[in-house]
């Protein structure tokens, strides 16, 4: 009887090791802080995986106030094997409120995932601030 418990106690915790080592949490691989900026961010790498990987991005927009208000375009672009990706985008307006954008992207190894910051529309110099965290899920 004692032999079935204790073979029946490490088939359930092998088991418990096995499912819960599955669980792995999301690692932070690159974060961006710009701060007061009032020019465009030519295209620039964020990561580049060495095997094909699924990202989690989140980024969060703002700007002062003013009317009519200035607009930049924060722009994301990937490859996956569908092609290249750029419809991730968030409008950060210079008009009072924040904007923020989260989304997922499935990088293929060797291809980068980048982002550029673009100005729309508007015609005064006030400055913008952008953050962006990427977070490796698989």
């Amino acid at each position: 009887m004692k032999v079935r418990l204790a073979g029946l106690a490490l088939v359930l915790l092998v088991g418990a090791g096995v499912c819960f080592g599955q669980n792995r949490s999301a690692s932070i691989v690159a974060q961006v802080s710009l701060e007061n900026q009032v020019e465009n961010v030519r295209t620039t790498e964020l990561v580049t995986p060495e095997a094909d990987a699924v990202y989690r991005i989140s980024t969060y927009g703002t700007a002062g106030n003013v009317q009519p208000p200035d607009v930049w375009g924060v722009n994301f672009g990937w490859h996956d094997e569908n092609g290249v990706r750029s419809d991730a985008t968030l409008s950060v307006e210079a008009d009072g409120h924040a904007s923020s954008l989260v989304f997922l992207a499935r990088v293929l190894k060797s291809r980068s995932l980048s982002y550029r910051i673009d100005k729309r529309s508007g015609l005064q110099q006030l400055p913008y601030s952008v953050y962006i965290t990427v977070e490796q899920l698989q």
